[in-house]
């Protein structure tokens, strides 16, 4: 932060810090309030641009699982958000291990929420990004997706993106170039990575089926919208509580049928 930044923030700590931005969580005198302050690397065209994409995409959207643009700062190249506190799903990952197939189909709903908001935006948005490192779960146990630098306004007479983004293994292919332009299932693709990875890979064929046409290499075998997805993610939802009612309903049954004479 440069001076002018320095007087109005106190800097808390530093939540990233990658080749296109920094990302600070300061304490904002002015209104006595956490924040996120996103700075672009100044000596990288890119970056300025990503992050001016970024707030001209912010500024349209108001959903309780994305951050809210407080303010700019086009001089020091520099956005404000609010501040959703919580650990991101991959450090989660980390310290507990792969999840159950009702933890990750509950995400993977959520996730087709907010995803669907986006991509009902006018034109619709293509996040482009999405992985565990950008999904906060915060302390009430809800999502908050964030970083939005590779996110982009969807374009129909657009052949390709102007710029190739994304996280391998994440990613989807036609993001790499040379496949037409990214559009929703590019962010339906990456929602099957994301889940997939999360997973503990229990057996569990209605999941696997799910994830696999997220994940199919050319977008028009996958799904054709986030809502179809939430779709049959409620379906096996419902599945799996009908047989755990079931179980319960049949061990209660064998029990009374122990205990009474």
């Amino acid at each position: 932060m440069n001076k002018k930044m320095t007087r109005r923030f106190q800097l808390i700590k530093e939540l990233g810090n990658s080749q296109m931005a920094r990302v600070l969580l300061v304490w904002d005198r002015k209104t006595s309030t956490y924040g996120v302050l996103k700075i672009a690397k100044s000596n990288d065209a890119i970056a300025r641009t990503c992050l001016q994409k970024e707030k001209s995409i912010l500024e349209k959207l108001s959903h309780p699982m994305i951050p809210r643009l407080l303010e700019s700062f086009d001089d020091e190249h520099a956005v404000l958000l609010t501040y959703a506190e919580g650990i991101t799903l991959q450090e989660y990952r980390d310290r507990h291990g792969p999840f159950s197939t009702r933890q990750v189909v509950c995400w993977g709903i959520a996730l087709c929420e907010v995803l669907s908001y986006l991509h009902m935006q006018q034109p619709s948005i293509i996040y482009r990004d999405l992985k565990p490192e950008n999904i906060i779960l915060t302390k009430m146990g809800t999502l908050v997706l964030v970083d939005f630098g590779c996110a982009r306004f969807y374009k129909k007479q657009n052949k390709e993106d102007t710029l190739c983004l994304g996280t391998k293994g994440f990613a989807a292919p036609e993001q790499y170039g040379g496949m037409g332009q990214s559009d929703v299932r590019s962010d339906l693709y990456a929602l099957g990575a994301v889940l997939f990875h999360l997973w503990e890979m229990k057996e569990d064929d209605e999941l696997l089926t799910v994830l696999r046409r997220c994940l199919q290499y050319f977008p028009w075998y996958r799904y054709p919208s986030s809502k179809a997805v939430r779709k049959d993610l409620n379906k096996l939802l419902r599945k799996r509580k009908k047989r755990i009612a079931l179980l319960i309903f049949t061990v209660i049954f064998l029990l009374l049928a122990v205990c009474l004479p």
